[in-house]
């Protein structure tokens, strides 16, 4: 009796996977480690293909301010979320995007920067996220740079 059951449990349809839209917006709070800045750096995530995708469209802009100067960075990439409907949710994401540093006493200046990313989504309630991730950099240019941003902010399910 136990093995038809089990073999009835095997068997059956899997649950569909939970559908969490196609868009998605996010509002972390970023800390950059290098040259110390701080401040929210929202961005929308697009999923192109069908419920069951991994791959996103990443675009973010920021707005970080520290001692020494503003950064004001404008991302496009992509982002892989893993185990859609799952509490747990794992991510990596790579882009380019533009730098732009503005300090009182120099003229502002701009440099093109590559990023890559890793971190978690935790689903608290329904559509809502708490996201932790880091994201290394590396920018060419007219200045050359690294950078080591940490990131810790809400994201939202849109559909």
């Amino acid at each position: 009796m136990s093995l038809l059951v089990a073999a009835a449990i095997a068997l059956s349809p899997r649950p569909a996977l939970a559908d969490e839209g196609a868009f998605s917006v996010g509002v972390p709070i970023e800390l950059d480690v290098v040259g110390f800045v701080v401040g929210p750096r929202p961005e929308l995530l697009w999923r192109p293909g069908s419920a069951g995708s991994v791959s996103h469209v990443r675009v973010a802009l920021g707005a970080l301010f520290g001692p020494e100067y503003g950064y004001f960075p404008a991302a496009l990439g992509w982002r892989g979320r893993f185990r859609h409907g799952a509490r747990v949710q794992p991510f990596v994401g790579a882009g380019a995007e533009l730098q732009t540093f503005v300090a009182l006493d120099a003229a502002p200046y701009w440099r093109l920067g590559w990023y890559l990313e890793g971190g978690v989504d935790v689903r608290l309630i329904g559509a809502h996220h708490v996201t932790l991730q880091v994201a290394p950099d590396l920018s060419v240019g007219n200045h050359l740079g690294v950078g080591l941003s940490t990131r810790i902010g809400w994201r939202f399910d849109l559909d």
